[in-house]
């Protein structure tokens, strides 16, 4: 009888815990639920209690507590549980994850992007692109704490050293650490692509701060250095890039457009491809497992910038913010250098610590973070597309003002929320129609070098070889000589497997004033074929109606 004089309360609390979903092991681990709900044992029971009659037998904290499962079921004290909730009451971590109405058609993408590159692994580098959170940097002599936390104890002297750090996070200067993995492409989908060389390149986030073009130029000086078979064009004719479209990656930015733009032409690739991850999922992001790899060289570490005249540190001493330190610099080139020279040990500092890690027996490579004489060469090369593109001016609004950079996108780009393309074709000199270009196999660096000069002289009409006999590539890369400029395009240009050309209209070939999709007018025929091309209004105010086939079935009613 003693026993069951608690029995209102756990009713009352078994009712509690059936209002709230509780979460499983994190590592899906046995059958027992932990619980999210309440805050401690003692606040479960004044909770419980206020849902009772005033007048109900309540157990102690103690007795409570003893009711759910234990946390350790192997040891002496476990036999003291009662186990009637199959519950534990403890923190659990790693156990959620945010979800988003894309997630499924983003990695869905992603997937298809890594059978591409397993497919064309030969003609394809691929890397994933991230930055880490702001490592902070203390001033002189007040040295911060990284924030990590140990998973270990440091080797340390038996006496002597202090492993000692301010007990606050407040600080003004600090490093981003932007991490590049190069991607081993594996044999099949169905293996780790978890392998490959690991760059991280440390910034300060003052003066040297995160934008597309400082990642561009730092990935083009990589590429160049590292994965270059001459002095500027990449070994591979296809570059592969994955992120976790943040501000400095995410491809609907026009910014961020040009900046891919600008190594394309740099590295003089056939095509481009940038993916992003759906929000709330950048752990889909291969460079962000790297993340957990940095932190074992910022553990037990505290870091300060080194000590300027005592004019500077006079001058930094009432500075509080980013934007005022910055606009000091501007005005004060010799502090800039002198602010920039007191963050340079703790840069070799930690670049000396990743370089201690290593991938799969592959070692951490520490870069330098891109200057701004990079950056500027970097941004030249859109002038090759169009010479009046102004870098303060790269918003969507400005487009318009840059008709030869918006042609080219219409013509060679495909924008979508998660993957930005960048890809070459053969055009005809005189009407300008889009012409496919066929091979038995993926183009090799010789047959991409001659299709380039054959399109850079701007030669080819509709109906001729692309090649002359004599040309080693004549036999292997070739267009349809049947067709000619009063042609359609070609079926193969809308189906093409491996590349999702820009549309265009199927009878003259214009990129620009197409049809919406959306129109009555397509809508018409949309509801009697399977298959509508694109057209411009162009055509249709002449009267010429979209090419369509696949005659939609339409069920019949049945007779009785």
């Amino acid at each position: 009888m003693l026993f069951g004089i608690f029995q209102a309360f756990w009713d009352e609390t078994e009712k509690y815990f059936q209002e709230f979903e509780a979460a499983v092991q994190e590592r899906r681990h046995g059958d027992t639920l932990y619980l999210p709900a309440a805050i401690s044992v003692e606040d479960l029971r004044r909770t419980i209690n206020s849902r009772l009659p005033e007048d109900t037998p309540i157990p102690s904290n103690e007795w409570l507590r003893l009711q759910f499962s234990p946390k350790d079921p192997y040891t002496v004290t476990a036999l003291r549980y009662t186990g009637r909730f199959n519950m534990k009451f403890k923190v659990q971590r790693r156990q959620l994850r945010g979800s988003h109405v894309d997630s499924k058609f983003a990695c869905f993408q992603y997937r298809l992007l890594k059978s591409f590159a397993i497919h064309n692994k030969e003609h394809v580098h691929m890397v994933c692109m991230d930055d880490k959170a702001i490592v902070p940097i203390g001033e002189p002599g007040l040295e911060i704490s990284t924030g990590v936390r140990p998973h270990n104890r440091s080797l340390a002297p038996a006496c002597g050293a202090i492993l000692g750090a301010l007990d606050h996070d407040f600080h003004l200067c600090g490093i981003v650490p932007s991490v590049a993995f190069h991607i081993s492409i594996p044999e099949s989908i169905t293996c780790s692509f978890f392998n490959g060389t690991v760059e991280v390149t440390n910034k300060d986030k003052i003066l040297q701060p995160s934008n597309p073009f400082r990642h561009a130029a730092e990935l083009l000086h990589s590429l160049r250095t590292n994965y270059s078979n001459d002095a500027g064009r990449l070994g591979q004719e296809i570059l592969l890039m994955y992120t976790d479209g943040g501000p400095d990656h995410r491809i609907t930015y026009t910014s961020v457009q040009v900046s891919l733009l600008c190594l394309f032409v740099a590295l003089d690739l056939d095509m481009l491809v940038a993916g992003r991850t759906a929000p709330t999922l950048s752990w889909v992001n291969l460079a962000e497992r790297v993340m957990s790899q940095l932190n074992l060289a910022l553990q037990n570490v505290a870091l300060a910038r080194e000590r300027m005249t005592d004019e500077m540190e006079g001058k930094v001493k009432g500075m509080s913010n980013i934007d005022t330190v910055r606009k000091a610099c501007e005005a004060r080139p010799a502090f800039k250098d002198a602010f920039t020279e007191s963050m340079v040990p703790v840069i070799t500092l930690l670049n000396e610590r990743f370089a201690h890690l290593h991938m799969k027996e592959k070692p951490f490579t520490a870069n330098k973070a891109a200057t701004d004489d990079q950056m500027d060469a970097l941004f030249g090369y859109i002038f090759t597309i169009d010479p009046n593109v102004d870098r303060e001016k790269l918003q969507k609004k400005d487009l318009t003002a840059y008709k030869a950079l918006t042609d080219f996108m219409q013509k060679h780009c495909k924008v979508s929320h998660y993957v930005f393309q960048v890809r070459s074709y053969i055009q005809c000199s005189d009407c300008t129609k889009p012409r496919c270009v066929y091979s038995n196999g993926c183009l090799t660096p010789g047959m991409t070098k001659a299709l380039e000069d054959a399109e850079t002289e701007n030669d080819y009409v509709c109906g001729a070889q692309l090649f002359p006999g004599d040309n080693p590539h004549s036999n292997s890369v070739v267009v349809r000589e049947s067709v000619s400029c009063a042609s359609q395009i070609e079926v193969s240009y809308y189906s093409s497997p491996r590349t999702a050309f820009q549309p265009c209209c199927i009878h003259c070939g214009k990129f620009e004033d197409l049809v919406a999709s959306t129109d009555d007018y397509l809508n018409g025929y949309k509801e009697r074929y399977k298959v509508v091309r694109p057209l411009c209004q162009s055509c249709k105010d002449i009267g010429k109606e979209p090419v369509c086939w696949g005659v939609n079935n339409v069920s019949r009613k049945r007779k009785h």
